[in-house]
């Protein structure tokens, strides 16, 4: 069976999307089809990988591309 590939989440973008929006967390990982546990874990970086699919399925609930709530490399290694 293939492995799904994960990507780096950017938490702090996800959540702050979610609030600008006025969602709950309990509302947006229903319109994700993820639980809100697991939602949760990635906003507060403690899921610090998420698989391609959800952030997918989150990226297109929130109305943003994917690469909006990826978290990238900066020039120092950490993730920005």
């Amino acid at each position: 069976m293939p492995q799904t590939e994960t990507l780096p989440a950017n938490g702090t973008r996800i959540r702050e999307l979610r609030r600008l929006r006025a969602w709950t967390l309990d509302h947006l990982a229903k319109r994700a089809e993820i639980t809100t546990p697991y939602l949760s874990r990635i906003e507060r970086g403690q899921r610090p990988k998420a698989s391609e699919r959800v952030l997918i399925r989150i990226a297109r609930e929130l109305g943003v591309a994917t690469d909006e709530i990826v978290a990238h490399e900066t020039s120092e290694g950490s993730a920005a």
